[in-house]
């Protein structure tokens, strides 16, 4: 075991100089129909295959954060102090259509079978997908202030190790 290497991929260097931050779009993907998509994600025509429109909830505008995972850890063994073995990863996305779209969040989030999608960028260039199945919870924070908008707060929730898939963003689905 000692002399054992693990395969490291070389690093790709960016297509650009800036890759922008900030979710732009989300997707909400149920696990049946998942792998067709992960296996190919920037395939446009695996999105709008209509025998998933049941199971594939896409939101267009959107604004939200990814954590960017936080790793779960354990003592080491021999002489590392500590070892990863999981990562906790979070979304926090605002959606606008708060009136009659509760039971929508409220079974969304009781299904408990149902994987994410996300879009970053001002220009919609970069998707990531996961592939662990998600906690999603959904709340109507309202503000005292007549100036005030009133959304979706929507939080997402996974465990994995991996980080995830990214992607180029397939044409006509987030856009």
């Amino acid at each position: 075991m000692a002399n054992c290497r693990p395969s490291i991929p070389d690093f790709t260097s960016p297509e650009c100089s800036f890759e922008a931050g900030r979710i732009v779009a989300i997707a909400f993907i149920h696990k049946g129909i998942h792998s067709t998509i992960f296996a190919n994600p920037s395939n446009a025509a695996l999105w709008v295959d209509g025998s998933y429109s049941a199971d594939l909830h896409v939101f267009q505008e959107v604004r939200g954060t990814y954590s960017g995972g936080q790793p779960t850890e354990i003592n080491g063994l021999g002489t590392q102090s500590t070892r990863v073995i999981n990562g906790e990863h979070s979304i926090n996305v605002r959606i606008e259509g708060v009136k009659n779209n509760e039971t929508f969040w409220n079974e969304l989030a009781k299904s408990h079978e149902y994987r994410v999608a996300f879009v970053v960028g001002g220009n919609y260039d970069l998707l990531f997908i996961n592939d662990k199945d998600c906690s999603i919870y959904a709340n109507v924070p309202i503000e005292e202030g007549l100036d005030s908008e009133v959304l979706w707060n929507v939080d997402i929730k996974w465990r994995d190790f991996d980080n995830p898939k990214s992607s180029d963003v397939p044409t006509g689905i987030f856009n």
